[in-house]
């Protein structure tokens, strides 16, 4: 009997229900195994980057945000792939805030909206 290969885990930091879902709705396509947290606060309780295999951050969100998340998950998980996304924000773009997100550690970075082989392509290259 084969085998099965191990669905490979995410965790997703993002606070838009939309956007959750949607991304909930790519990824399940593609056989991953996803966890969601609302805020950064959230997907910091017992956070063990040992359960993960990639790490999709939203950058605006309440309470600490992106940024600071970026850096927590650099701290006890210095080799995690991490994407940000980012939609900007008051309507302002997403370029300065993706490119301050790669500054402090993500490894790619996604400006919203996104097309799922968009977002495809960028985890694969993040885990590659």
């Amino acid at each position: 009997m084969a085998k099965r290969a191990r669905k490979l885990s995410i965790l997703l930091v993002e606070d838009d229900k939309i956007v959750t879902d949607l991304i909930i709705s790519i990824l399940n396509k593609s056989n991953f195994q996803i966890v969601c947290a609302p805020s950064v606060e959230a997907s910091m309780v017992g956070f063990d980057g040992d359960n993960y295999d990639a790490v999709i951050m939203d950058i605006f969100m309440q309470g600490a945000g992106g940024i600071a998340g970026i850096q927590e998950i650099r701290k006890s998980a210095p080799d995690m792939p991490i994407l940000a996304i980012s939609a900007g924000f008051g309507g302002a773009s997403p370029d300065a805030p993706l490119r301050a997100a790669q500054k402090i550690g993500a490894n790619m970075a996604l400006a919203k909206p996104f097309s799922a082989d968009g977002l495809l392509d960028a985890l694969k290259t993040i885990m590659a």
